[in-house]
């Protein structure tokens, strides 16, 4: 069987996301056997769509983990995706990676705490 047939058997379209109904990983993002390994559902999509994932991870827009529509699926680098994943959080724990270098406001949080390099 072709893996897109596969893939596209295993998905229930509702009318916001594709939701992948097959096997899943721990973590709740949908995994299958393709090529003697096992694979994120949600990268080997946009893979099969020719997109290079060379060094970036997915991040789900609609942050839905089993989804695989690709419009819900952008590639970022892994600081872009950590950055979403956490939010607020992160900005709360650590302004500093949220201000431009040599602006005023990381100039002031620079002399605030001194041991955090922006």
């Amino acid at each position: 069987m072709d893996i897109k047939d596969q893939l596209d058997r295993n998905v229930i379209r509702t009318r916001t996301c594709w939701l992948w109904h097959g096997s899943l990983d721990r973590h709740g993002y949908g995994v299958v056997g393709y090529r003697g390994r096992q694979w994120k559902v949600h990268r080997l999509a946009l893979l099969l769509l020719g997109v290079d994932l060379t060094d970036l991870e997915v991040d789900h827009l609609c942050r839905t983990r089993n989804c695989v529509r690709p419009e819900h699926l952008e590639p970022v680098t892994v600081a872009q995706n950590r950055l979403r994943k956490t939010g607020q959080r992160a900005s709360a724990r650590r302004p500093h990676v949220l201000l431009k270098p040599g602006s005023v406001a990381a100039q002031r949080w620079a002399r605030r705490s001194p041991q955090i390099p922006i």
